[in-house]
């Protein structure tokens, strides 16, 4: 027996798809080769016979534009304090 890994259309490994199957079995989109080890991917991708990332430069930089979206702890937190005062301000009636 041994794991077999499911790929999509482009190559690309769909996670949790480890299954075991009895050897000499072989489905449609799937491999027998795993991840290799100390080697970390963000989308791993298969692709002439060898694993390679399959993340692009515009996807990397899609995510970081993505995450600068994002606030930080500090403007949430501010943001937090800034309506405890209004709530406090129109609980006294000065708003």
């Amino acid at each position: 027996m041994y794991i077999i890994y499911q790929i999509d259309e482009n190559g690309f490994l769909v996670w949790e798809s480890g299954m075991l199957v009895n050897e000499g079995e072989q489905l449609d989109g799937y491999i027998s080769t795993p991840l290799p080890q100390g080697v970390s991917f963000y989308k791993p991708r298969w692709v002439n016979g060898e694993w390679i990332e399959g993340k692009t430069d515009e996807d990397f930089i899609e995510d970081e534009f993505l995450a600068s979206l994002q606030p930080s702890q500090y403007e949430l937190e501010k943001a937090e304090r800034q309506l405890e005062t209004i709530e406090l301000l129109i609980e006294l009636e000065v708003i």
